[in-house]
């Protein structure tokens, strides 16, 4: 493989894992995770994410509804 390709490959990865950081980090996205109705918690665990951050996760979920939809 061409050095260029590899450094463009690279930069490419970099930005990518930008983005999947920014995600892991949203509220919005890890409580989606868990309300879509194929997946819940099963994918959380199968994606294998720490049980800390499954658990943060319902929490912020009861936390959302108790604020705005109870």
């Amino acid at each position: 493989v061409a050095p260029l390709t590899r450094t463009t490959d690279r930069a490419a990865k970099q930005t990518i894992n930008q983005y999947y950081k920014a995600t892991d980090m949203s509220a919005t996205y890890r409580i989606a995770m868990l309300l879509y109705p194929r997946h819940k918690t099963r994918y959380l665990e199968k994606a294998s994410w720490p049980k800390s951050w499954i658990d943060d996760t319902l929490e912020m979920l009861h936390e959302e509804y108790d604020a705005k939809y109870r």
